[in-house]
């Protein structure tokens, strides 16, 4: 991650189903990769197409340890998904 950092990939950038690096992260479980992208990620608030933000995907999985780094970045608690 550092290294695609620094050579200018954007942390922020979305896939086809408007998931960011983020969220990946999250729903893999790769918490070094979480705690990384927190420190440079903007967009905390990011939805995917669903409408999931990145606190919904750490209460959707099993990964629930990751959940006080993310609400430490202080997210849009009132965001509702479409389901």
């Amino acid at each position: 991650i550092s290294l695609l950092l620094k050579h200018g990939a954007n942390p922020n950038q979305r896939d086809y189903l408007q998931n960011t690096a983020l969220m990946y992260a999250i729903a893999e479980g790769n918490q070094d990769a979480v705690m990384h992208l927190l420190r440079v990620t903007t967009d905390i608030n990011a939805c995917d197409r669903e409408g999931n933000n990145a606190v919904m995907i750490c209460a959707g999985t099993s990964h629930h340890a990751m959940l006080p780094h993310v609400l430490a970045k202080n997210p849009d608690l009132s965001q509702r998904n479409s389901r």
